[in-house]
């Protein structure tokens, strides 16, 4: 109702003809939350009986999904509102009411199982000042509503992550590896996305199709899922430019004659940087051997060669000597997967042996100014343990394609 004549009883809306307005919309579960000043009360009578958000972290998912089933096998029809009959007062930001919501919904994700009930947002009501009321609309089939949190670095959308940037120590931080992955030094990179799996053949041969490039051989390896392989460095920046096109982007890579720079501005699909690259493989700079997160190498969750079990390879491996299909093996806790093993993938930097003791405390490197050869990382199908390590650099000249090289696109986060 208008602030300004609180004696107009013809500007409330009743909750019969509000709820006759809800109970039309086609969905199965509707929370309506009301935040006004004279939201008015459902039912005096009504205490908050909820409780504290709580659930043990890492609940397991057959809980979890026990959880939302039991939430969501009736319809409901819920309703809050942020108080009594009196003002509401203002948040700094939001209202008490407002703020409470959104309090809960951080913490269970933060704190939490990623799930976020009814009974979880009365228990986190229950505290505003002045006390918020529930009720139920028509319709209301005893059931409930569940929120299911998911942190943003791990939000998916057409197969990418969105990776929160930061600094972290780049290179050897184990100790174990070549003069090449020294000094450690500090890096900071922005935000970026980063596919969730490297680029596979049903994506390339769309490529090849619609330009009348020759497609490149699959070994006899198998296409679709698997993962591109025998393309060039140049052959992977043709096709990021032409993807880009194709999905009314702007193209981040520029030819000029032989030379290809790069417009860090746009907000095409790109080559990640090997800072980029590094960053995620070690999840966000976390200090871990290898791609999927972990420490010790299985190569029933990395594609790699081990030939006897040993400090870095827990078994024995099938040693496949060949790619496998994209995202069949272990993903590390940022949802990307094969960034140890199955193929090397290029990066958009020229390499130098010495470049880390040039890009100390430097801020998205994108490496030196000219080369012979470009960066590869993540090791493949062909490799020990040595060489899948999340800081293993390698190179290539990029002009050739090879069985074990493909790529992964990356986009800037603007």
């Amino acid at each position: 109702m208008p602030k300004t004549n609180a004696s107009d009883y013809s500007a409330y809306i009743e909750l019969t003809d509000l709820g006759n307005i809800i109970t039309q919309i086609p969905c199965r579960h509707i929370l309506l939350a009301v935040d006004a000043c004279y939201s008015g009360a459902i039912d005096q009578a009504i205490v908050f009986r909820g409780r504290d958000f709580g659930r043990p972290n890492d609940t397991p998912s057959t809980e979890r999904d026990n959880i939302v089933y039991k939430q969501l096998r009736n319809p409901s029809r819920l309703l809050i509102t942020s108080g009594g009959k009196q003002r509401t007062p203002d948040g700094k930001e939001h209202s008490p009411f407002a703020g409470a919501i959104l309090a809960g919904l951080r913490a269970a994700y933060s704190r939490g199982d990623g799930l976020f009930t009814f009974t979880d947002l009365l228990g986190h009501l229950e505290r505003v000042t002045p006390t918020p009321h529930q009720g139920v609309l028509p319709q209301h089939g005893q059931g409930g509503v569940v929120f299911v949190a998911t942190p943003p670095e791990i939000r998916t959308s057409n197969n990418f992550v969105l990776i929160q940037g930061g600094s972290f120590e780049m290179g050897d931080t184990f100790g174990d590896g070549r003069s090449d992955e020294k000094p450690v030094h500090r890096v900071v990179v922005s935000d970026f996305y980063i596919g969730v799996h490297e680029v596979t053949f049903d994506e390339y041969d769309a490529f090849c199709d619609a330009t009348g490039c020759e497609k490149p051989s699959d070994e006899n390896w198998g296409r679709g899922q698997h993962p591109v392989i025998n393309v060039s460095w140049y052959d992977a920046v043709e096709y990021c430019n032409w993807r880009s096109r194709k999905e009314n982007l702007q193209e981040v890579y520029i030819k000029r004659m032989a030379s290809v720079d790069a417009n860090w501005n746009a907000n095409g699909y790109r080559l990640p940087t090997e800072a980029e690259w590094e960053f995620a493989a070690r999840q966000k700079g976390e200090n871990v051997r290898f791609g999927n997160g972990k420490n010790i190498a299985n190569p029933n969750e990395i594609n790699l060669v081990a030939y006897s079990k040993s400090t870095s390879c827990s078994e024995e491996s099938v040693n496949r000597q060949k790619t496998v299909e994209v995202g069949s093996l272990s993903a590390n806790n940022l949802g990307l997967y094969d960034m140890s093993g199955n193929v090397w993938e290029w990066c958009w930097d020229w390499y130098d042996s010495s470049y880390y003791k040039k890009s100390k405390d430097s801020q998205n490197p994108t490496g030196p100014r000219i080369g012979s050869h470009r960066v590869i990382r993540g090791g493949s199908w062909g490799n020990d343990p040595a060489f899948v390590r999340c800081t293993t650099r390698a190179h290539s000249n990029p002009t050739y394609g090879r069985a074990p090289r493909g790529f992964r696109l990356a986009m800037s986060a603007r």
